[in-house]
């Protein structure tokens, strides 16, 4: 847990978890051992000319000390296979504002930043014969988002944001969706990697990366800054489509981890009673609708 803990920070915070006594302290001390040049990277975008930016980064950012300071490594993994204290759990959340939402992830134990385009495209696919498709016709979902959640150098998690109607809220309805979802992975599962599929998918991302619209300066510089930081290749900053090459082994490796046994699941609803109020900082657990395993609520399917 405390592992845990140290991967992920809160990035807002209240009076009441800024509240410590030695909290100054503790300030200076990360500032001393992390602020380091050689720990950090510097993204400058202007219309200047590169001369003029360069000269501006070293007028400004030479006097930023290097303290070869080491960069923590973390060599345990945040949600250990079969530990039931930290995956297959079941959370519910009373969030503040009024939504009804189940978020699922999947943690994937894989090094090295592997590209999950492939799987999570395919679960997000709107088209008739798609998840969405169902569960919107059902009339339980009325929104479906995927993606990589977190991705770092030795574990991904793969997370599906259903946005649910309160039909979808029912309990009945919860284990419906998730029975769908896995009954959905299934059939690529029993198919295989479909490598027409997956060159498809690099394409259309291609295109979508050739003919990307205009973002903010501030987006892109910290986009390309946050991937410095673990990209070696100056070809990989922008993460480009055209990098890619098919892995058939990866891909089933990434696949695998879509089973019930390694799944957490989140349900948030402001329709959930709760017997204190909510907090200035965070969603509340609700007191009556506790954590449980996974495997007392669904029907494991895979």
């Amino acid at each position: 847990k405390k592992q845990w803990y140290q991967r992920r920070v809160a990035i807002t915070a209240g009076i009441e978890t800024l509240n410590k006594t030695d909290i100054r302290d503790q300030l200076w001390e990360f500032y001393d051992r992390y602020y380091s040049a050689n720990l950090m990277t510097i993204v400058i975008v202007g219309n200047e000319t590169l001369d003029t930016l360069q000269d501006w980064a070293e007028k400004i950012f030479t006097a930023i000390p290097n303290k070869d300071s080491q960069k923590p490594v973390f060599n345990t993994l945040p949600f250990p296979p079969n530990d039931t204290r930290y995956i297959n759990r079941l959370v519910y959340f009373k969030p503040k504002i009024n939504t009804n939402f189940l978020k699922i992830i999947f943690p994937v134990n894989i090094e090295g930043y592997p590209d999950m385009s492939y799987v999570t495209s395919m679960l997000g696919y709107e088209g008739d014969t798609s998840l969405y498709k169902l569960l919107s016709d059902k009339g339980l979902i009325t929104a479906l988002g995927t993606g990589v959640y977190i991705s770092t150098s030795n574990f991904n998690i793969i997370a599906l944001d259903f946005t649910l109607t309160l039909k979808g809220l029912e309990k009945d309805n919860i284990e419906l969706i998730v029975t769908n979802m896995f009954e959905y992975i299934r059939c690529f599962d029993e198919n295989g990697i479909n490598e027409g599929l997956w060159q498809e998918n690099k394409q259309i991302d291609e295109l979508r990366f050739r003919y990307k619209e205009k973002e903010s300066p501030a987006d892109y510089a910290s986009m390309i800054s946050a991937t410095m930081s673990y990209r070696e290749d100056p070809r990989d900053y922008l993460d480009p489509p055209s990098r890619r090459t098919y892995d058939e082994d990866l891909e089933k490796q990434i696949m695998s981890a879509l089973k019930p046994h390694n799944m957490n699941m989140y349900i948030g609803s402001s329709e959930f009673s709760s017997e204190k109020a909510a907090t200035d900082y965070g969603p509340q657990l609700d007191k009556k609708e506790k954590s449980t395993d996974c495997d007392s609520a669904l029907i494991p399917l895979l």
